[in-house]
């Protein structure tokens, strides 16, 4: 999530504290009130918080990680893991791309998933310990899928040379994902 004020507005002092880590900072800290609160008093809130985690907040892109637990319809309980930035356009414009590929195809956010789930098994998607973020190994994931055609048998082959261009048979491309970069332009039309 992204929490984006209205321009003009500011939290805290945008000269001392341009990240916003300050501000996100006391906004953890009324987050964990409202955790502490929520637990001895189950009726308190409707929207519970668990688990505020501000390891982050000194990052490049300060971020409060916490968990929303989630009650369905049938009474079953799952937990939402939530990270919040302040003032950050570009992964809301990232979380939109990633989006716009999954309802392309379905298949490519349970692909993400296993692999987000996979990385994070192996303690491979934390760039604070120089390894790729989840985001970098869905780049990854969305290039391969993007490059890539089926040839049967479970198998695949390159749909583009080493240039980036595609390689046509038959006048086809069909990669396993479209590639919008090779969209004809009046296709939104």
């Amino acid at each position: 999530m992204c929490l984006q004020l209205p321009q003009g507005a500011s939290i805290g002092d945008n000269e001392n504290d341009p990240s916003g880590s300050q501000a996100m900072s006391k906004l953890a800290e009324k987050m964990k009130e409202q955790a502490d609160s929520s637990a001895t008093d189950p009726l308190s809130s409707s929207f519970k918080i668990t688990d505020v985690d501000t390891a982050r907040l000194t990052a490049r892109i300060p971020i409060v990680m916490f968990r929303c637990p989630i009650v369905r319809g049938d009474g079953t309980e799952d937990v939402m893991e939530c990270d919040l930035s302040m003032h950050n356009p570009l992964a809301v414009m990232n979380t939109r791309f990633l989006r716009t590929y999954a309802d392309i195809n379905p298949v490519t956010r349970v692909m993400a998933f296993v692999i987000k789930r996979w990385a994070k098994a192996r303690d491979i998607n934390n760039p604070a310990r120089h390894t790729l973020s989840s985001y970098g190994y869905i780049i990854m994931l969305l290039h391969y899928l993007t490059y890539h055609q089926r040839t049967g048998n479970g198998l695949t082959a390159p749909v583009a040379g080493p240039e980036g261009k595609p390689l046509r048979q038959n006048n086809q491309v069909k990669p396993l994902l479209p590639n919008p970069l090779w969209m004809d332009a009046n296709w939104p039309n």
